[in-house]
């Protein structure tokens, strides 16, 4: 008899074992991949390739981008629509603070994420004997300019046009400033006001159409869209249903990249190390970048979500995160959030003892559309890449990648791989070129795991709150067509 069960637990310890390699296995080979392109890319780095042998070595990584860039369009459009169209009328109130509080702590999240890049500035790790310093030869844009741009590719003229064009107020040298031109350039200027003098030029102001999608024109459009179909109730069910099934496809391919990714990853660290002249300054800064995102991270989920939730409940919120354990290791496993909901809603009910109609609406809600640790990510990326090309972000800039941080990251699905084609919506709402953005791919597999849990903890504090102000016989629940 002992032997037959000793059998068995081998037996069940063996099938445990297969089946956690078997959900591993993406993270494994993610792991093995960056290992082995830092070690194959320095051996490399020592046989002084030509320029024709790394731009061949950097091929695979280019076409993971480009696969990141196929999915950037209807993953963000469907994402969006699907995710506010699919809000649950029904619940009344209880729905509307719900989405207040997701946004709310993902405002903070972005504007978090964004105090600490311009404070901690990663991406400018100098040397000593280096000077940061950048001299603009080409005016450039004021205050009004960029609050203008920002104004027209909100509320762009053509979406279709938006999906690869933005608006950007440019300057072209006019004429050059010399004694003999001096009361014709002064009289240029008085009555232009699109014409100005600036390093011994006169330049012309104008509003042209730039290559480049309009992220927040297209975000701002899907957004409204997508409530606009919420408020159609049942007539617009079959609208509601194509985007669905448009975001389960477009979901579907996303998990086909993610398979490709270790390769890709591979090569683009390889193609980087050989193609950096100072690796040091490289990996400092990437590695302050990881250091950035995680302070913002830990900030986010010990100090501002603890303390909403105490000023909101008079409980103690690390108790949530006590009896949140398996639900947190299984985000941290799998870097899903929607993975998880399962053990979450376990959690929440049994353990923590939360209301059960409650919990059955608001977590499946905010493994949707909260994600405030991927908010704080995605405000810290194109800041860390402007940083490090020299760039100069404007207020408007700030505020473009407020904005679109904040919108991606609700319209961004809980599911591995998601959260770095979102992130490239930020990048390229600010006018960066978003091949900039694979050097954090190394980092990437890491950090999205931190975000998962954030993510899932914060959805757990929102059910508590939510249970504190509402009952099982409140008339403000309206949760009858719940399952």
């Amino acid at each position: 008899m002992q032997g037959q069960r000793a059998c068995e637990n081998r037996s069940n310890w063996k099938r445990k074992l297969r089946n956690g390699l078997k959900t591993s296995m993406l993270l494994i080979a993610t792991i093995m991949s960056v290992g082995l392109g830092v070690l194959l890319g320095l051996l490399t780095r020592r046989l002084k390739p030509t320029p024709d042998t790394i731009s061949l070595i950097g091929v695979p990584g280019e076409v993971l981008m480009r696969m990141f860039k196929l999915l950037l369009l209807p993953l963000v459009t469907s994402s969006m629509v699907s995710g506010v169209a699919n809000l649950n009328q029904s619940g009344g109130k209880l729905g509307i603070m719900a989405l207040a509080y997701y946004i709310c702590t993902t405002v903070i999240a972005t504007v978090l994420g964004i105090g600490l890049a311009l404070s901690v500035r990663p991406g400018q790790v100098m040397k000593a004997n280096s000077s940061s310093k950048v001299v603009h030869d080409e005016p450039l844009p004021d205050t009004t300019d960029t609050i203008l741009d920002l104004l027209r590719n909100i509320i762009p003229e053509n979406v279709m046009q938006a999906s690869f064009q933005h608006s950007k107020t440019t300057f072209s040298k006019y004429m050059s400033v010399s004694v003999n031109t001096t009361e014709t350039s002064a009289a240029l200027i008085h009555h232009s006001p699109n014409y100005f003098e600036h390093g011994g030029h006169i330049w012309q102001r104008s509003v042209n159409y730039l290559d480049g999608m309009n992220v927040i024109g297209i975000l701002m459009f899907f957004a409204v869209f997508g409530v606009m179909l919420n408020n159609m109730g049942e007539s617009g069910r079959v609208m509601v249903d194509l985007f669905n099934i448009l975001n389960q496809i477009t979901m579907n391919m996303t998990k086909l990249v993610m398979w490709y990714n270790p390769i890709g990853i591979l090569f683009i660290i390889m193609n980087k190390i050989l193609e950096v002249r100072d690796l040091e300054t490289a990996a400092q800064q990437l590695a302050m970048y990881m250091v950035t995102g995680l302070i913002g991270l830990a900030i986010h989920a010990l100090v501002v979500l603890p303390a909403i939730y105490f000023i909101l409940t008079k409980q103690n919120p690390f108790r949530v995160s006590l009896s949140l354990i398996e639900s947190l290791l299984t985000g941290l496993g799998t870097s899903s959030s929607a993975a998880a909901l399962p053990l979450t809603l376990r959690c929440c009910e049994e353990k923590m003892k939360f209301n059960k109609t409650i919990c059955r609406f608001v977590l499946p809600i905010g493994a949707t559309i909260n994600m405030d640790g991927l908010a704080i990510i995605q405000a810290l990326t194109p800041i860390f890449l402007a940083q490090m090309n020299h760039r100069i972000l404007t207020f408007a800039d700030l505020v473009a990648i407020s904005l679109s941080a904040t919108l991606s990251s609700i319209g961004a699905a809980g599911v591995p791989g998601t959260g770095f084609i979102t992130m490239l919506v930020v990048v390229a709402a600010v006018g960066l070129p978003v091949e900039d953005a694979y050097m954090v791919l190394a980092v990437d597999w890491f950090m999205m795991r931190m975000v998962t849990m954030v993510n899932i903890y914060n959805d757990s504090l929102a059910a508590g709150i939510l249970t504190k102000y509402f009952t099982p016989s409140s008339n403000s629940i309206e949760l009858s067509n719940l399952n």
